[in-house]
């Protein structure tokens, strides 16, 4: 698209912007150890209250927590992606 002065307008066809399609997909699950270390790095919480932050956003049913993982591997679902599943 050329430069273009105030008032000046600029016909906007398929030849002039050319369209794509593209899909998008949702964000990969966090595991509980990424969870705390994006907590860590936005500063939220202390080494003391992630445990409590993480068992509050598990009781609103924010996140679901994977049955049947170890601690290491424990994933967090979010609720929207829960009902796609």
């Amino acid at each position: 698209m050329p430069p273009l002065k105030q008032g000046e307008t600029y016909p906007l066809t398929e030849e002039t912007v050319p369209l794509t399609e593209r899909m998008t997909s949702p964000p990969s699950h966090l595991s509980e150890a990424e969870l705390i270390t994006l907590m860590e790095r936005h500063g939220i919480g202390t080494d003391a209250s992630i445990a409590t932050h993480i068992n509050n956003i598990c009781e609103r049913n924010y996140v679901q927590i994977a049955a049947g993982k170890s601690a290491e591997e424990r994933v967090l679902r979010r609720e929207s992606q829960r009902a796609s599943e």
